[in-house]
């Protein structure tokens, strides 16, 4: 990324919060992947729903943390630069995610 000098000081502070934030949202989709893990083989009715609403909630978090970056990275660098560090992190989020789903059976 290319970033003027003052541009890159504010631009990684930010940048540590939000994957600070990211982290926060990764340990809720291990701990729901761990619950699944363990409840797979007996995984029935409600709580298959209630994993899936969790999971489907934890997604909707992501996206909602990703629109309020934006707006905090918009006031700091120019909105292209913006545009072009989220594209970097949904591929690579895209990736790490399709590598986690992959190692998940289907349910019963």
């Amino acid at each position: 990324m290319k970033l003027t000098a003052s541009e890159s000081v504010e631009f990684w502070t930010l940048y540590r919060e939000y994957r600070a934030d990211v982290a926060k949202l990764d340990d809720r989709s291990v701990a729901l992947v761990t619950q699944f893990a363990n409840e797979y083989e007996t995984l029935q009715g409600e709580r298959a729903l209630r994993l899936l609403n969790d999971s489907i909630k934890i997604d909707i978090d992501h996206e909602k943390l990703r629109q309020r970056y934006v707006k905090k990275f918009a006031k700091v660098v120019p909105g292209v630069t913006v545009a072009r560090f989220m594209q970097i992190e949904m591929r690579l989020d895209t990736i790490a995610r399709l590598k986690l789903q992959s190692a998940i059976p289907l349910a019963m």
